[in-house]
């Protein structure tokens, strides 16, 4: 049985693509397994979700106003880490999927760290993105691309005001 890891919270936002996915998923065989935080809303949410596993982990946020919190939130995010690598490591995933929010970070850092992660470089002809940072010269070699590219088939952005589409 192939088995996919799916992480993101800290809003609703990250989590309800995963809960369109996951019947596709059960339905081509997947053992589905959600990292999240303990007291998150994508804990909340998942456990309603019948034949997904929750698993918990540490994380913090990064507050863009002055907050107590900010200064021991690296280390949360250092734990949680450690917390997803054995975790990722026990369950082997063949796929790691994340929807982004601040609980992603130490599971995306942990299935790194677990080797459960490919490498790969961006695709300029398609947009896909990258799973590393890029350096800052390759995301301007990027940028560059793909406004010489100009506008790609099915963008409907540059349409006329009349609706022609």
């Amino acid at each position: 049985m192939k088995t996919i890891v799916l992480t993101g919270g800290g809003t609703a936002g990250h989590v309800t693509p995963h809960l369109a996915l996951i019947p596709e998923l059960q339905r081509r065989g997947y053992a589905i397994h959600y990292i999240g935080t303990e007291n998150g809303i994508e804990h909340e949410m998942m456990n309603r979700v019948e034949g997904v596993t929750y698993h918990a982990v540490k994380s913090g946020k990064l507050r863009r106003y002055f907050d107590w919190q900010n200064f021991t939130d690296p280390f949360k995010v250092v734990a949680g880490s450690a917390e997803s690598v054995s975790i990722i490591r026990k369950l082997k995933p063949d796929v790691c999927f994340s929807k982004g929010g601040f609980v992603a970070v130490p599971v995306v850092w942990g299935a790194w760290r677990a080797r459960r992660l490919p490498r790969k470089r961006p695709d300029p002809r398609t947009g896909e993105q990258d799973l590393l940072p890029l350096r800052a010269e390759d995301r301007h070699d990027l940028s560059r691309m793909r406004r010489s590219a100009g506008p790609q088939s099915g963008d409907d952005r540059h349409a006329d005001a009349a609706g022609a589409v």
